[in-house]
């Protein structure tokens, strides 16, 4: 059986997240969504909303896999963002285990 998080390494493989710096996804996996947000301030935002303008790049077929891959591989996922100026993004959900996993990326706002 593939491991979730080797197919979501190689879905997000070469993309960056477009904001003011351009950042790539790193995969990662914890025990639970605490330990990612650690009761910092956190936004919630959709899917839909993340994917909205990265499917107007000319990387829109990976970001449309990329998705595709994300729910497959997670259930309930989720956008968290943590930050103001340097935002952490998070794109997590359930593993089949009962872990949290995802990806994890920076966007640059100002």
């Amino acid at each position: 059986m593939t491991d979730p998080l080797d197919i979501l390494r190689k879905a997000a493989e070469g993309l960056l997240y477009p904001s003011e710096s351009d950042v790539p996804f790193d995969v990662i996996q914890s025990p639970s969504a605490k330990d990612i947000i650690k009761a910092r301030p956190f936004k919630e935002q959709s899917l839909d909303d993340f994917f909205r303008e990265l499917l107007t790049t000319e990387d829109a077929d990976r970001y449309r896999a990329l998705r595709k891959s994300l729910e497959s591989l997670l259930k309930n996922p989720r956008v968290l963002r943590i930050g103001a100026r340097t935002v952490d993004v998070y794109i997590v959900g359930q593993t089949p285990r009962g872990d949290v996993a995802g990806l994890h990326t920076q966007s640059i706002e100002t």
